[in-house]
C-alpha cells in the first residue's frame, strides 16, 4: 500500500468520524463532539502528511532526544560560588 493509498483511507475514516460528530452534535453530546472533532483533525493531518510524502509515524529509534531538551539551572550554591553541600 502506498502513502497515497493510506492517505485516501485516512480521509475516508475522517469522513466517517465527521458523520459521527454530526450525530453527537444533534444529540447535544458536547464531550463526544470534541473527541470526534479531535479525531477528524488528527486523521486529516496524517492524510495530508502522507500525501506530501512524510510518514507521520516516523521511524522507531530515529528520534533525536537531545534536541529541545531543557537543561537544569545551576544549583544555588554554584551560583553563589560556594561548593554544593
Amino acid at each position: 500500500m502506498t502513502g497515497e493509498d493510506r492517505a485516501r483511507r485516512l480521509l475516508a475514516y475522517a469522513g466517517e468520524t465527521l458523520d459521527e460528530l454530526k450525530t453527537a452534535l444533534a444529540r447535544g453530546s458536547w464531550n463526544r463532539c470534541v473527541r470526534k472533532a479531535q479525531e477528524v483533525v488528527e486523521l486529516t493531518l496524517k492524510a495530508a502528511l502522507l500525501g506530501a510524502g512524510v510518514d507521520p509515524a516516523g521511524r522507531p529509534g530515529r528520534h533525536e532526544h537531545s534536541v529541545g531538551r531543557r537543561r537544569h539551572p545551576p544549583h544555588r550554591a554554584q551560583i553563589a560560588g560556594a561548593a554544593p553541600a
